[in-house]
């Protein structure tokens, strides 16, 4: 596996919806605006965001980043925060400056800011108006006048001038885009063979962690899927990490470790089901056919035998029978062995197929009734002899 920084960069510039942010990113940098970043509080890998766009822009700016928090006093202006920080002696003695529009015609006079790029993170929401407010006034024309990216969760704004760009994170990066990474990272899985556990595991983590890729990852690395229930492993995890998820267990949102504290149990075990569902329906339609077109001939004669006889064979709906390949696996173990007219030749399964087929529709029957298969149901599922050369 690769290290924590490369899978990172991985995510931001090769999976479709993060790429597309980065680039977005980079364009308004190039393009000479303010950038205004729309987060949410799982974003992954926002450390090697912030750096790897740095770095790609070093060669015509100095990359700076800035926690809001920094501003030690409610009242100071953000061209005053500057000037302390990056201007020199001179320049911090003569300020002398109450406004921040006047402030920022000093700061830009002085070129205090000229050719960087400053990331401000940490941001509340009343840090945002005053950055806000700055940004709006220091309207440059080029790069080099410096530029702000502000990482806000914050989305509120008013109509933002010419020279500030928007990305909203959130409707650019989707859980598909969770669904591809978790493919990748899936298949690069040496120690497990099966096609069907790597498409399980896939969707799974996918669909429990939507648009956190970082943590879909780890809980990947950190499970056994083949001994231990998702959700099972959901809780071990969440309690290993408790140290580093404050944060994603704090917003109210979709985030699984949001749903384990506040005991939101049903809608963890809903994003399971359809996981289950997904893998698992395919498996058993398939072998539903099999044995209907193994046996398509004496349950054809059995249905023809039996309208004859003034007996229709019914779906579990009431629907009258006619193809083979509408019997269903528990009518299948019904009618076999019963003979209908004189003559007729039953169809007759081998124990094992017995026991396949009961497993099959004991499968189907929890999933249509929503409940959740264990990790040993669905490793006996994968095990099936049409899906061995997958």
């Amino acid at each position: 596996m690769k290290s924590f920084e490369d899978i990172g960069k991985y995510w931001w510039f090769n999976i479709p919806g993060p790429k597309a942010v980065a680039e977005a990113i980079i364009e308004g940098i190039k393009s000479g605006k303010h950038v205004f970043l729309i987060s949410f509080s799982d974003l992954p890998w926002r450390t090697v965001l912030r750096n790897e766009i740095a770095l790609r822009c070093a060669s015509t700016l100095i990359p700076e980043q800035v926690d809001a928090g920094d501003l030690d006093a409610p009242n100071k202006l953000i061209s005053e925060f500057f000037i302390e920080k990056y201007g020199d002696h001179n320049t911090q003695m003569e300020f002398r400056e109450i406004e921040e529009e006047r402030g920022i015609k000093y700061l830009k006079k002085k070129g205090v800011i000229d050719n960087k790029l400053i990331w401000v993170k940490g941001m509340s929401e009343a840090d945002y108006y005053k950055w806000d407010k700055f940004c709006r006034i220091h309207a440059i024309k080029n790069p080099s006048q410096g530029i702000c990216i502000l990482e806000t969760t914050f989305n509120n704004m008013p109509q933002l001038p010419k020279h500030i760009k928007k990305i909203d994170i959130k409707r650019m990066i989707s859980p598909f885009d969770t669904l591809s990474f978790c493919g990748i990272i899936v298949s690069s899985i040496e120690s497990e063979t099966n096609i069907a556990w790597k498409e399980y595991i896939s969707n799974l983590t996918a669909l429990l962690f939507t648009r956190d890729a970082e943590m879909a990852l780890d809980y990947i690395q950190e499970t056994d899927f083949r001994e231990k229930g998702p959700i099972e492993a959901l809780k071990d995890m969440c309690k290993n990490k408790d140290e580093i998820i404050g944060s994603k267990r704090e917003e109210k949102d979709t985030h699984p470790f949001y749903l384990i504290r506040n005991n939101e149990m049903k809608e963890l075990e809903h994003r399971v089901w359809i996981a289950q569902l997904k893998v698992a329906f395919p498996i058993i339609q398939e072998r539903q056919y099999h044995y209907a077109d193994s046996n398509r001939e004496n349950l054809q004669e059995t249905i023809k035998r039996a309208k004859e006889e003034g007996t229709q064979i019914r779906n579990s709906h009431g629907d009258i029978i006619n193809d083979p390949y509408d019997i269903e696996l528990g009518l299948m173990l019904h009618l076999e062995g019963q003979v209908f007219g004189s003559g007729h030749k039953p169809f007759k399964l081998t124990p094992n197929e017995k026991e396949e087929i009961r497993f099959l529709w004991d499968i189907r029957n929890k999933l249509a009734h929503m409940e959740l298969c264990t990790p040993k149901d669905m490793g006996q599922l994968f095990k099936l002899k049409s899906f061995a050369g997958l």
